[in-house]
């Protein structure tokens, strides 16, 4: 049966969220702090560029061809040499094309490297990649840049996960940049490699994180972070107080300033604005003087609605701006709602799996900003307001399904279900996850874990 379309739809749901957003006043500026009188306080953070982010909210069927197919990446490299570790890039080219007329191209071949990518992900069957081109380059609209992502979701068999999150995330008017989310087809040489998703790397630059400065600003720097295990931080070569830094028994991994454009002293300067920021959500005191609240607030609430389970820990993105700290982008929900948990060898995930708000009960940040009955009162007011707006993720999924039945099948034959078992993560499938044998029941078990969410979060949130 042919794919149906849903611009109508779509259109509508558009025009909900346009005039369904209200404005937030920014900010005003502070007053001095006599606890820290060499740092300046914040001041009034500038808005988001609104273009971009109708760019963002777009679904899977603002990209399909008149046949209703999704566009395919086509690579090929030197020599036919295919990508075979994270630190080395594959010179080849990169076309995108529509389906399933390939004569229609839709971005022309360009000169690029190609590399794996991912910390688990890496050693799955199906690969996940990094994409650099030589000269920066705009994809489907997007602001241009070199690095971009093909997430390979093969760990969630749904393959929905990261797309609702992302797609979710987009609508939410008090995130900045998040990253766009557009399934393809990807083909290496030649050889079909199934369905993934193209999305825009975690980095700083115009139409990403957009906190670049020409010089180090020392009375306002900028910086953008990551809170990782240490482990991983030093296997990405950084180095202590100079590209990464502690507080709180909390690992941050400089992303910019590069750790080569950067120095010791730079860094201890940007640590002692994040060494307050925690101080003052760890205390629960004036923590809005120094943390962007409102940002906290909708990064909460895609992550509880995900239930994403590394989020308390690792793959979890701040920026530094105009003294404030700000939460996101949102990344990495693949294995969030229901995907691990306790199961007949393991219980790693024993506590997560019987959790009703994770994020809430066992990210120590959260939970010490929830210990303020403000801040339970604003997220209150968010999720009410924008509870509607949430629920749109079973529209999308439906739009989606609908879309993708054919690629979705082509992937399914390629790398099947449950898939390979033998990677310490997809040990610790959770019991119920692992006995799921068909996309249609992984569909089930998706729609039934986001539907448990909206049910713990009215009950904790929702004003009757």
């Amino acid at each position: 049966m042919k794919k149906r379309k849903y611009l109508v739809i779509l259109i509508c749901l558009m025009f909900f969220v346009l005039a369904g957003c209200t404005v937030v006043d920014p900010n005003n500026q502070a007053p001095s702090n006599p606890n820290d009188p060499d740092i300046n306080e914040p001041s009034n953070p500038g808005n988001e560029n609104k273009d971009d982010k109708l760019i963002k909210n777009r679904n899977v069927e603002n990209f399909v061809s008149e046949q209703g197919e999704v566009p395919k990446i086509i690579i090929y490299t030197r020599d036919n040499v295919f990508p075979y570790d994270k630190e080395n890039y594959v010179k080849g080219t990169l076309q995108i094309v529509e389906q399933p007329n390939e004569e229609n191209v839709i971005f022309e071949e360009a000169p690029m490297g190609i590399r794996l990518r991912g910390n688990s992900t890496y050693e799955c069957p199906k690969k996940p990649f990094r994409i650099k081109f030589d000269q920066k380059q705009s994809l489907f609209g997007l602001p241009k840049a070199k690095s971009w992502v093909l997430l390979a979701n093969y760990y969630d068999k749904s393959q929905m996960r990261n797309y609702l999150a992302y797609l979710t995330a987009n609508k939410l008017d008090n995130l900045d940049f998040q990253p766009a989310s557009i399934f393809v087809e990807v083909e290496i040489n030649g050889e079909y490699q199934g369905l993934y998703l193209l999305c825009e790397q975690m980095e700083t630059g115009t139409g990403r994180v957009d906190i670049e400065q020409d010089e180090y600003d020392q009375a306002n720097p900028t910086a953008f972070f990551e809170l990782d295990f240490l482990d991983r931080i030093l296997a990405d070569g950084l180095v202590e107080n100079q590209s990464y830094f502690e507080t709180h028994g909390y690992y941050f991994g400089l992303k910019y300033p590069d750790s080569d454009d950067i120095t010791v002293a730079q860094c201890a300067n940007i640590k002692r604005y994040v060494d307050r920021a925690f101080n003052k959500i760890f205390t629960a005191h004036n923590y809005d003087l120094v943390i962007d609240v409102d940002s906290f607030i909708d990064y909460y609430l895609i992550n509880e609605l995900f239930k994403n389970v590394d989020v308390v820990q690792t793959s979890v993105y701040f920026y530094l701006k105009d003294g404030m700290v700000f939460a996101g982008p949102v990344w990495d929900f693949d294995i969030g709602l229901g995907v691990v948990g306790k199961n007949e060898h393991s219980s790693v995930y024993e506590v997560y799996q019987r959790s009703t708000l994770w994020v809430k009960e066992y990210s120590r940040y959260y939970k010490a900003l929830f210990s303020d009955v403000d801040f339970l009162n604003q997220v209150k007011a968010r999720y009410n307001e924008v509870r509607s707006l949430l629920a749109e993720v079973f529209d999308e999924l439906k739009i989606a399904l609908d879309i993708l039945q054919e690629e979705l099948q082509r992937d399914v034959a390629k790398w099947g279900i449950p898939g390979e078992l033998y990677m310490w993560l997809s040990g610790e499938y959770c019991t119920e996850y692992r006995e799921l044998k068909t996309y249609d029941e992984h569909i089930a078990y998706l729609k039934k874990q986001l539907n448990i969410q909206f049910i713990n979060m009215d009950k904790e949130f929702l004003n009757k």
